[in-house]
C-alpha cells in the first residue's frame, strides 16, 4: 500500500469512529431523557391514584 492509501484509510477509520462514537453519546442521551420521562409519569400518575383515593375516603366518611 502507498502513502496516500494509508491516510485515506486512517481517515476513513477514524471517520467511522467518531460517527459510532456520535451515535452511542445520542443513543445515551435519549435513554437519559426516557428515562426522565418515565418516571416524571409514574409520578404523575401515582399523584393521581393518591388523589382518587382521598377524593372516595373523603365521600364515604361525608356520607357516614
Amino acid at each position: 500500500m502507498s502513502q496516500s492509501s494509508l491516510r485515506l484509510s486512517l481517515r476513513i477509520q477514524l471517520l467511522v469512529l467518531l460517527m459510532l462514537l456520535g451515535m452511542l453519546i445520542l443513543s445515551l442521551s435519549s435513554l437519559f431523557n426516557l428515562r426522565s420521562v418515565l418516571l416524571e409519569d409514574r409520578k404523575e400518575n401515582t399523584k393521581n391514584l393518591v388523589e382518587v383515593g382521598l377524593g372516595i375516603l373523603t365521600q364515604s366518611v361525608a356520607n357516614f
